[in-house]
């Protein structure tokens, strides 16, 4: 199966790491309890098993992301992800499971998930299900460069409505980070409704200036 129990105790996978670095490669788990490698190996007592997804050691996985076109990352690269822990399905086992089960076309997010996405790919062909397609949009950053969060200051809407911003204007300006249409700047929701299209989203820093667009 696609699918094992691992054993491995907290401790031992802190040390099968620090080994790893010492040796200079990257930290990894080992696939120590992938079934070929446990054969007569007795079950640990007291200890809570994990459920990990077994990783395609071969090949590649390559997606033609909407944005930012395609990639391609060696399954090499990638380990035995756990997808259950406690009896509680983890993030990337249970997107793909519940995007599946919604019949999800499309999954748009962030850029800052594109490494989730081959892992998610490999468990979404483990199941037989239809891959969608991914659309990762570049992140806001602040003056700094670094992702827009509240260490950059003021960030309630509400906040922005007391300082004079106009919804109309907030709207438009977070509307033309990282997507253009030729040389309109100002957009309705009507109009951006009608000439919106994924293929017109670039990869690119986004900088937040939102003083730009505040009410004299």
């Amino acid at each position: 199966g696609r699918a094992y129990y691992c054993y491995a105790t907290p401790e031992e996978l802190d040390q099968m790491r620090e080994e790893q670095k010492a040796k200079g490669l990257k930290p990894r788990y080992d696939g120590r309890w992938r079934p070929e490698n446990c054969v007569g190996k007795p079950i640990p007592e007291g200890v809570k098993p994990v459920i990990r997804f077994r990783n395609p050691d071969e090949g590649s996985v390559t997606w033609d992301d909407a944005v930012y076109g395609p990639i391609t990352v060696s399954n090499s690269e990638l380990d035995d992800l756990i997808i259950m822990r406690n009896g509680i399905p983890t993030y990337n086992f249970a997107v793909v499971v519940d995007d599946w089960d919604m019949e999800v076309s499309h999954v748009i997010r962030g850029a800052d998930h594109i490494n989730n996405t081959p892992r998610q790919i490999n468990i979404y062909r483990a199941l037989g299900a239809e891959v969608p397609v991914f659309a990762h949009l570049p992140l806001i950053n602040g003056q700094d460069g670094q992702k827009l969060s509240k260490r950059h200051g003021t960030v309630s809407v509400l906040e922005y409505e007391r300082q004079g911003y106009l919804p109309e204007a907030i709207f438009n300006y977070l509307a033309r980070l990282g997507w253009g249409h030729g040389n309109m700047e100002k957009f309705s929701r009507e109009e951006l409704a009608k000439v919106f299209e994924l293929s017109d989203c670039y990869p690119c820093r986004c900088p937040y200036r939102l003083e730009e667009t505040r009410m004299a």
